[in-house]
């Protein structure tokens, strides 16, 4: 009997002392399950616990209502939205509690498809300049909505043709004309339009079909050609001024130098032959050179009445075109003296 009488007057500090070691435990569980969250290696999926990128974000534009996703606002990388929906700007909410933003929302809703959709469709009553410089405030690129037709350099058995986009138009045409023995090859700069992903350069359709590219005319019989690419583009042009040009083929042993220089602010190209001094058929010959995109140059030479073309492949492959000396497509190279 005494001894159940120890075990009865012994039950409450055991009891106490029990809760104690429970309160410890979960303690020290606590402290551990911290721990595992403040590493490095778990923060990403820490985070992606507690933010939901599908969470429903609602937008004033303008007095414009939409409602759409995180997840669809960011679909083509970070933009605009990025720091908003963060809270890393300061923002405007309207009674509603949606995120108030004080530009055009008749031009938001085509921004807003494309992200959706990956395609510009332009609505007859706006305006492509003013979509455009809507979508450049959203920091977001639509050019790639509006032609999947890559860029580069393409031709044909009648067309010389080159596709760059730029930031302030769908594309940047440089192109030549018809390629007939009596008609004189011309150069031209021109900005083409696009509808629902065909490229309309005047009367000319420039459209994808089984991952090939074609041109197009409506009012030619049989005028459709087929465009192949012949190199993309590259990022670097124009060349430096001290920089020089040698052809990888040899006229009269030796190769045809185009050297670089500035004159008066402009950009100017030589011609030059080794064998000059000996011959007249390589005359040297000096080109006033005008940058038509960022990897073509049109060489304009007034007094042969001549224009040709440099097209840069790479940072040591170029292409001539309709230069009086060379044949059609020549390539060069770089040199150093």
């Amino acid at each position: 009997k005494k001894k159940k009488k120890m075990l009865l007057v012994q039950s409450p500090s055991k009891t106490r002392n029990k809760t104690e070691s429970n309160r410890n435990h979960k303690e020290n569980k606590t402290i551990k399950e911290n721990k595992i969250n403040t590493n490095p290696n778990n923060q990403t999926n820490n985070n992606n616990h507690n933010h939901n990128h599908n969470q429903i974000v609602k937008l004033n534009i303008g007095g414009i209502q939409y409602v759409t996703t995180e997840s669809t606002l960011l679909s083509r990388g970070e933009n605009f939205f990025t720091p908003l929906l963060k809270g890393e700007i300061p923002t405007l909410k309207d009674e509603n509690g949606a995120y108030f933003i004080d530009r055009n929302g008749r031009y938001f809703e085509p921004i807003l498809e494309y992200l959706r959709h990956g395609n510009v469709l332009l609505q007859s009553n706006l305006q492509l300049d003013m979509l455009i410089a809507e979508a450049n405030f959203y920091l977001i690129d639509l050019i790639p909505g509006f032609c999947k037709i890559p860029e580069g350099l393409y031709t044909s058995q009648n067309w010389i043709l080159f596709l760059e986009r730029d930031m302030e138009h769908p594309w940047l045409f440089g192109i030549t004309g018809v390629l007939q023995e009596h008609k004189k090859r011309t150069f031209i700069k021109e900005v083409c339009k696009v509808e629902n992903g065909i490229l309309i350069w005047g009367e000319y359709r420039i459209y994808m079909k089984e991952n090939c590219v074609y041109i197009w005319s409506p009012h030619q019989f049989k005028s459709q050609s087929r465009l192949f690419l012949r190199c993309p583009k590259s990022q670097k042009f124009p060349l430096d001024a001290s920089e020089k040009l040698a052809s990888d083929r040899l006229f009269d042993d030796h190769p045809i130098y185009l050297e670089f220089f500035r004159y008066q602010g402009d950009f100017h190209v030589k011609t030059r032959h080794p064998a000059s001094d000996v011959t007249k058929k390589y005359a040297p010959m000096n080109s006033h050179a005008e940058v038509l995109c960022k990897a073509l140059l049109i060489m304009h030479t007034e007094n042969q009445n001549i224009d040709w073309l440099l097209y840069l492949h790479s940072d040591v492959a170029f292409f001539s075109f309709n230069h009086p000396y060379m044949e059609f497509g020549d390539s060069f190279h770089k040199v150093t003296d």
